[in-house]
């Protein structure tokens, strides 16, 4: 008896197929990461190729909307952009548009993995490099 159980168990197993290439992208915000808690956000820390470039972005505040739209505030310009949250590779994502040709802001548009998400902080890097890295910490 049991033999013809494992047997079954082996055809029904044996049936089943799973593609490891395909990724499945939800669409359902349910499932994505939150997003950024309203109010103000500065970069704490920005890594740019291993170099700390947190300093450029002084005084920079900066607002996540909760329809996806965000603002840079740098002291002088009013900047707009987007964000979004994501599932890429059962990996989650936080993903910057900025509309900018300042080349510290440009830098921050990028998909990145989500390290750290908090109502207070958020550490992102790209593809878990030491070498690039965010952190949004909330005023």
């Amino acid at each position: 008896m049991i033999t013809f159980i494992s047997g079954c168990f082996l055809l029904i197993c044996a049936g089943c197929k799973h593609d490891p290439a395909t990724t499945v992208t939800p669409t359902n915000n349910a499932v994505n990461p939150p997003g950024p808690s309203a109010g103000n956000w500065i970069i704490s820390l920005l890594m740019h190729h291993g170099t700390d470039m947190t300093a450029h972005l002084d005084g920079y505040t900066f607002s996540f909307g909760s329809d996806g739209s965000m603002t840079v505030n740098t002291g002088m310009d009013t900047i707009s952009g987007t964000w979004e949250t994501a599932i890429d590779d059962d990996q989650p994502k936080f993903i910057i548009d900025l509309a900018t040709t300042d080349e510290m802001l440009e830098e921050l548009n990028e998909d990145w993995f989500i390290d750290t998400n908090t109502d207070t902080e958020i550490d992102l890097s790209i593809s878990g490099s030491h070498s690039h890295i965010v952190h949004f910490t909330k005023l």
